[in-house]
């Protein structure tokens, strides 16, 4: 299996299952031309800290872990949503 990895650092298996939204993630702070609307609806919210709007706008599985997906932007995630913001 290999190691999940964002902008250089590796995570703890925890985040194994959000493993897509960290590659969103990263995909997004490596796209020089990444700007807003990039990411879609559900990240939007995310990024946004809009809660209703990141319920009503997730999928089962990403619903299954808003928790986890805040943890992690909490713990990594400040340049996705300083660059989201700019």
């Amino acid at each position: 299996m290999k190691q999940i990895i964002f902008q250089g650092t590796v995570l703890s298996e925890q985040y194994r299952p959000i493993e897509h939204i960290i590659d969103q993630c990263e995909f997004f702070m490596n796209s020089p031309r990444a700007g807003n609307g990039f990411l879609g609806g559900f990240m939007t919210a995310v990024l946004d800290n809009d809660f209703i709007q990141a319920c009503g706008r997730a999928d089962n599985e990403n619903g299954k872990h808003l928790k986890l997906i805040a943890t992690f932007l909490q713990m990594y995630g400040k340049c996705v949503i300083e660059k989201h913001r700019r």
